[in-house]
């Protein structure tokens, strides 16, 4: 298998690790299936970049924009599903282990409405005025 180079998106650009990778194992094999690594990274100047430019930009998008956002997201993961699993083999999950995380969060459909509230609809019932008595 390849060993494959993490990298690291910050402040709009791809970032390789600029010291000593560190080794991802397979917990199958014990055979490194990639390489990564932080140091390099200006984290005080990305939470400085996260909060002039990210927060603003998504602040500025709808509720449906976000979504597909999202849904762009979902699809690229879906495109690629079977080197995704490949990838979660030498984590020793099977494969319907690997369905949550690779297929599951891509499945979800939201509706078309203005707004989205978590949980079940609450019946909110009518109640009797006490001055009409109805």
């Amino acid at each position: 298998m390849k060993t494959l180079k993490l990298l690291n998106y910050a402040q709009d650009q791809w970032y390789a690790t600029s010291g000593s990778p560190a080794e991802v194992e397979s917990a199958v094999t014990g055979e490194t299936i990639a390489v990564t690594g932080s140091e390099g990274l200006d984290f005080r100047a990305m939470l400085d970049h996260g909060r002039r430019v990210g927060g603003p930009a998504l602040r500025r998008m709808t509720f449906h924009q976000r979504a597909w956002m999202l849904k762009d997201l979902a699809n690229a993961v879906m495109a690629r599903k079977e080197e995704l699993y490949e990838l979660s083999y030498d984590t020793g999950a099977t494969r319907t282990d690997g369905w949550i995380d690779i297929e599951g969060g891509a499945m979800r459909e939201l509706g078309s409405s203005d707004d989205y509230r978590e949980g079940a609809a609450a019946f909110m019932a009518k109640r009797k005025s006490s001055f009409t008595g109805k």
